[in-house]
Parts: structure tokens; sequence; C-alpha cells
């Protein structure tokens, strides 16, 4: 008996169907395999706004998308009822498909399944590079002016991931003053390049805030001594509630928490491997970034 036949039956109140997709909403939410995505500019979209996969010809990101859309393939399929429940957690956006060999991005047939507070976005940058800066402007355009649609593709973007600290520059406040558009963005990870091997090195990182080991952070190092800009551009995510974390190439998980106010840029160590200060339980979970 197919599940429409079992639905039609009314001896079975509706109420169990919403039950038991709830149910495989919660179960398929237990699935965590982030995917991060690009965002860019897209005129044929309503939203103007379209997303590509991190890696371009990327057949393990197709695989998460398909197991994606496997885990709540039943509940999308009931009716319209489980079929909006499914899209509250799982949302649709619309996907290009970037080839590597080309550079060129083409529209895919079907939308992207996506989770809000899983997923990363890497907003559109042209790292000033004169041939693709029209296209940057475009997508500022596109996130500071969005259409009915773009906003509701805005409202998707809860973390945002900057590949490299130009971002952060002083040079860029316009493109990063377009993030705070984002209405419901929660915090952001940047890339802060390598760290030096004394980091791995047990004893090395301690409990609390502090101000940046540059024998360990260089490149943050570097970025800190021009904190007037980094002050600046960060104050009015500061007031939104917006937590800015640190990685370093070589780990998995951020590393640091940036601090940025008045005393300056400081720094909180999210795995303290010291032996000599006192722990305090972490407000922080790791999996959850």
């Amino acid at each position: 008996m197919s599940l429409q036949q079992v639905l039609a039956n009314k001896e079975i109140p509706f109420e169990i169907f919403l039950a038991i997709t709830e149910k495989l909403i919660e179960d398929a939410e237990q699935v965590r395999n982030k995917i991060t995505w690009w965002m860019t500019y897209s005129h044929d979209n309503p939203s103007r706004l379209c997303i590509f996969d991190e890696h371009a010809d990327s057949e393990s990101v197709d695989g998460w998308l398909k197991q994606r859309f496997l885990t709540v393939r039943l509940p999308s399929q009931i009716n319209r009822k489980t079929r909006d429940l499914v899209h509250r957690k799982l949302r649709r956006l619309p996907m290009e498909r970037r080839r590597s060999s080309t550079n060129i991005n083409s529209p895919c047939t079907v939308d992207a399944w996506v989770r809000p507070g899983l997923d990363y976005f890497i907003p559109y940058f042209a790292r000033f590079c004169p041939d693709v800066l029209p296209y940057e402007r475009q997508f500022h355009q596109a996130v500071l002016l969005p259409t009915p649609k773009g906003y509701d593709f805005l409202q998707c973007v809860e973390r945002i991931f900057l590949p490299a600290m130009d971002f952060l520059c002083a040079h860029n406040t316009t493109g990063f003053g377009a993030l705070l558009k984002l209405p419901n963005l929660k915090h952001i990870i940047v890339n802060i390049g390598p760290a030096e091997a004394k980091i791995r090195q047990p004893g090395t990182m301690h409990p609390g805030t502090g101000p940046i080991e540059g024998d360990m952070f260089p490149a943050l190092a570097r970025w800190n001594a021009h904190r007037v800009a980094p002050l600046k551009i960060w104050e009015p995510f500061k007031e939104k509630g917006v937590a800015l974390y640190a990685v370093a190439c070589g780990f998995r998980d951020p590393v640091v928490e940036l601090l940025l106010d008045d005393q300056g840029v400081r720094v909180r160590y999210l795995q303290p491997n010291c032996t000599c200060c006192a722990r305090t339980p972490s407000l922080i979970n790791l999996s959850d970034l």
C-alpha cells in the first residue's frame, strides 16, 4: 500500500502522520554533513542570487546533496503540508554548477538542499581584481537591495566563511558591510592562514582571553597591527551579536575566537591544552561551528 493510500484511510488521524513526519525530519537533522557554498550574483534568478559548491566538479557534494534528499524524500512526497515542514528545515536555493575547465557557472535544473544552521556561505569577493569587480558590485547590490525572493535567500545565511583575511581589510568596508544585511547572521569564521608549529605543542594554549601570540599566528598579528580598521568594520557586527572565529590551516575546527573592542584584538582559545590553568565549562561546542 502506498503512502497516499494509507493517508487516504479516514480511520488514521492526520496528526499521526504529522508526528511521523516531524520524527523523520528530526532524524534527517542528525546527519551533520556540512557543505560550504559560494554565493554569487545571478541575473536569471528572481532572487538575483545563487550558490555553487565550494569545489568545482565535486562528486562528494553531489553525494551529500543526494543523501540530504534521501533523508527527507519520504515526508516531502506525502502532501503539501508535510513538504512545507521539510522546507522549514531544509531550504531550497537556486544553484549553479562551476566547471573548473572553463571557470564558468552553468544553471542547474534542480535547486540545492541547504541547511541554514549547518552550512557555510562564502560571499563573492573579487580580491580587488579589476576584471571581476563588476560582478562583485552586482552581488553587493543584490544583497543590499534584495528582491522578495532575494530576501528569502538571505534569511538562509546564518554562517559565513571567509577563505582569506583580505576580506577583513580596510579597503573592503563595502563588501564586509554588505554582510550586515543578512537578517539571521550568527557567526563568521575566517581562515587566518598557516599557524606555526608551536601551537601544536602541549601547554601553549591557555583558557581565557589574551593578546595575539605573533609567534603562533603571524598573519593574525600583522592584521592586528592595523587594528583601527578591524575595529571600525567590526563594531556594527559586535552590536548585532555576531561572533568571529578563526581557523588555521591544518586545523579542522576553529582555534580561537577573535574579540575586538577598545583594547584591540584579543583571542580566546577554543581548544586550550595547558595543564597550569583551571578549566571552566566552555560555552562553545566546536561541533556546532
